[in-house]
């Protein structure tokens, strides 16, 4: 995406190597970063989306069923 070349890694556990290494890849980590989280936004947006319409149509025909069924009860008893 940044159009830069990729590095060898070699791993050295000390603060400075961790501050050298963060100041070379500081750019690729922010916009990976900002890419996942827009990407995992969406897709959960939309996931609570169906699932929020799933619930509410399944209620709405809960309501109807019991509409009806009340209906065909008053009809019966002549209310």
């Amino acid at each position: 995406m940044l159009d830069k070349p990729s590095r060898d890694f070699n791993i050295e556990l000390s603060v400075d190597w961790v501050l050298t290494e963060l100041g070379a890849i500081w750019e690729p980590l922010l916009l990976g970063s900002v890419v996942a989280g827009l990407m995992c936004g969406v897709i959960s947006y939309i996931g609570m989306n169906i699932v929020w319409r799933r619930h509410v149509l399944k209620n709405w025909e809960k309501r109807r069923v019991s509409r009806l069924k009340r209906a065909a009860e008053q009809e019966e008893t002549g209310v």
